[in-house]
């Protein structure tokens, strides 16, 4: 499957293949991140998003995390991403533990 000829030709299977490939759920991506994400990346260029169109989407207008609010769930996003990859490495170990001892 060739995601670059879906993005050019069907949006909307692009994007279940691509948040599937992710394994995202469809929630992951806003819609109007996908709005935008589509005008730009239109076939034709004349139908393709301007600079102007994307200043004016809703997606660029939306409200933004000031810097410490980015911070936080900066901080938070990592630590949840930290834990789940120790969890996943201490499952690891505990599993070439039991190979070792034959249990």
């Amino acid at each position: 499957m060739d995601l670059m000829d879906l993005l050019l030709h069907d949006h909307k299977k692009f994007w279940g293949t691509h948040l599937m490939i992710e394994n995202k759920k469809p929630s992951f991506y806003s819609k109007e991140f996908k709005e935008l994400m589509d005008m730009m990346t239109d076939e034709d260029p004349h139908k393709r998003a301007t600079l102007k169109d994307i200043e004016l989407s809703k997606w660029y207008n939306k409200e933004v995390y000031s810097e410490d609010e980015l911070k936080k769930v900066m901080k938070k996003y990592l630590n949840e991403r930290y834990d789940k990859e120790n969890m996943i490495f201490e499952d690891e170990v505990i599993e070439d533990e039991k190979a070792k001892s034959g249990n």
